[in-house]
């Protein structure tokens, strides 16, 4: 159960950096959802692949996503191998840490944060008098 636990912590840090890392880049709510659509897809893909029958090898394990819904279903299902285990939480924290380092990027300059937002500094005729 705590191996569940940790494996769903690192896939939604996965999934909410790069949903940060894209969503700040679209100009409207609707951009966003449509950049975000494709995360939704990815996430899908570890459910159908063992209807198709991969193992999860090593090289698996360490692809972001992937590697922790194909652990997921062995947890569930037959058992663990503990290398994958170490080799999906450690791409996991490099995954994440490359994602924080682009949020941080992105947040550093002022284009992102206030790229099609409304101008404060802009007073309307209303506030004038």
């Amino acid at each position: 159960v705590i191996m569940a636990v940790v494996i769903i912590c690192a896939v939604s840090l996965i999934v909410s950096g790069l949903s940060i890392a894209i969503g700040s880049k679209a100009k409207s709510f609707k951009e966003a959802q449509s950049a975000l659509q494709p995360i939704q897809f990815l996430g899908m893909i570890p459910l159908f692949l063992p209807m198709f029958e991969v193992e999860n090898t090593i090289i698996i394990s360490m692809i972001p996503l992937v590697g922790q819904g194909m652990l997921l279903n062995e947890l569930f299902s037959v058992g663990v191998n503990y290398i994958n285990v170490i080799c999906s939480f450690v791409s996991s924290i490099v995954f994440i840490i490359l994602v924080i380092s682009i949020i941080s990027k992105q947040y550093k300059s002022e284009e992102t944060l206030f790229s099609g937002k409304i101008d404060f500094t802009k007073r309307s005729k209303k506030n004038r008098n």
